[in-house]
C-alpha cells in the first residue's frame, strides 16, 4: 500500500475529475473545506484507482466460479437423464435447460461486463478526456511499464468488447429464448458462447453464430488468465519503484 501512495501520481489539478472533486468539497462544511488542500484531495482521488481494478478482476473470477458451479449442475442433469451416445441433430448439438442455465447465462454476461470494467478503470475517455489509472500517473518508468502490460492485454479486451457492448446496450447474448447447455456426443455439457463475430457492431442476438462450438467457461477462463497476468504485472511495476 505504501508503494501505491508513493507512486508518481499527477498533481491534483492535473488529475482526471479534479473539478468534480472540487465541487464535492464545496458541499462540505466550512471547517472541513479549510482542511482539504490539493495534497489531501489528491490522496482521495488516487487511493482507489488500483484497488478498484483488482476488485473488477475479482468480479470476473467470481462469475467464472458461478458458471463453473452451474456447469456441474448441468452435467449432473445430463448424466442422469440423457442417453449415450447423445444424438447430434443437423442443426447442432441438443440442449438441456435445467434451472442452472439461467444462472450460467447471467454469469457469462456479468463476467464480460466485469472485464470491461477492468479495461475502463485502467484507461478510458470521459467526455473525450483521458481518465483512469494511466491518465492519473506522471510520465515515467512506472507508467511505461503498466502501459506495456496493458498493451499485451488489449487484444483480449477488444475481443470481449464485441460481446459486452451488446450485453450492455442491446440484450442478452442468448436472446429471447430460454438459455441452455449444449450436450456433446460423449455426454459432456458446455454453455455455448458465440463464434468470433465478423463485426464489432451487433444489432441483434440473431447475428451470433455457434458453428465453432465454443464453450463459455473455457473462453472466460482464458480471458481471466490474461487479466490475471496484467494484474500481476501492474502490481510488480508498483513494487519495483525505488
Amino acid at each position: 500500500m505504501q508503494k501505491l501512495e508513493q507512486a508518481p501520481w499527477k498533481d491534483a489539478p492535473d488529475l482526471p475529475g479534479y473539478r468534480d472533486w472540487q465541487a464535492l468539497v464545496s458541499t462540505l462544511n466550512a471547517a472541513t473545506q479549510a482542511r482539504v488542500d490539493d495534497d489531501e484531495m489528491r490522496y482521495h482521488m488516487v487511493r482507489g484507482l488500483v484497488p478498484e481494478i483488482i476488485f473488477a478482476a475479482g468480479g470476473v473470477e467470481r462469475e467464472i466460479q458461478a458458471l463453473r458451479e452451474a456447469s456441474q449442475i448441468a452435467q449432473a442433469y445430463a448424466d442422469a437423464y440423457m442417453p449415450r451416445p447423445i444424438p447430434q441433430p443437423v442443426m447442432g448439438p441438443p440442449t438441456i435447460g435445467p434451472h442452472a442455465s439461467h444462472h450460467a447465462a447471467y454469469a457469462v454476461m456479468n463476467a464480460v461486463t466485469w472485464v470491461r470494467a477492468v479495461q475502463e478503470r485502467v484507461s478510458r475517455k470521459d467526455f473525450g478526456t483521458p481518465a483512469g489509472l494511466l491518465a492519473s500517473l506522471k510520465d515515467g518508468p512506472l507508467k511505461t511499464a503498466i502501459q506495456s502490460h496493458f498493451a499485451n492485454l488489449t487484444p483480449v479486451l477488444d475481443d470481449v468488447r464485441k460481446f459486452d457492448n451488446y450485453v450492455l446496450h442491446a440484450g442478452a447474448i442468448q436472446g429471447g429464448s430460454t438459455p441452455g447447455f449444449a450436450v456433446r456426443p460423449d455426454g459432456t455439457t458446455y454453455f455455448p458462447f458465440p463464434d468470433d463475430p465478423a463485426t464489432t457492431r451487433i444489432g441483434t442476438w440473431e447475428e451470433f453464430r455457434y458453428n465453432d462450438r465454443r464453450d463459455a467457461l473455457t473462453y472466460l477462463e482464458q480471458v481471466f488468465a490474461a487479466v490475471e497476468t496484467f494484474i500481476d504485472g501492474m502490481l510488480d511495476a508498483f513494487d519495483a519503484q525505488p
